[in-house]
């Protein structure tokens, strides 16, 4: 990203970023793709699992590892179409002018737990805009 990114946070925001995800697969019960679970979530047969608490549950417990080089910014797109509307997390610098589309996509959802993981720019599924009022309270 640039300079100003102490490696070793960056190494463990990863690390936790990868684990964690499969963690909430574990725990939400994924079984299948992700539109089969929202599916199961919406009939409540699962008790967790739209995209918007993958990005949640990341953000908290990613957030708890008070990293200070990085920050993390919860993004969304096609926001207020039920069918399509996506959430996910963005990081990048904490202390830099970088736009949006220099940092990294977070998503959890998309793979069902595999992180999906790209430069925000690179990525052409979606649209991504940044989501202030979904940062989830973590009491910090």
């Amino acid at each position: 990203m640039d300079g100003s990114v102490d490696r070793a946070e960056a190494r463990r925001l990863a690390h936790e970023a990868i684990a964690y995800s499969r963690t909430l697969a574990a725990r939400y019960r994924v079984t299948t793709s992700p539109w089969v679970h929202n599916f199961l979530v919406n009939v409540h047969l699962r008790d967790r699992g739209l995209c918007y608490q993958w990005a949640d549950d990341l953000y908290t417990h990613l957030d708890a590892l008070h990293v200070k080089s990085l920050t993390l910014s919860p993004v969304g797109a096609n926001i207020g179409r039920y069918f399509t509307e996506h959430n996910a997390l963005v990081v990048l610098p904490a202390h830099s002018a970088l736009p949006l589309e220099k940092g990294v996509l977070l998503d959890p959802w998309r793979r069902s737990g595999d992180l999906f993981f790209v430069p925000v720019g690179k990525d052409t599924a979606y649209r991504w805009q940044v989501r202030p009022e979904r940062i989830p309270h973590t009491g910090r």
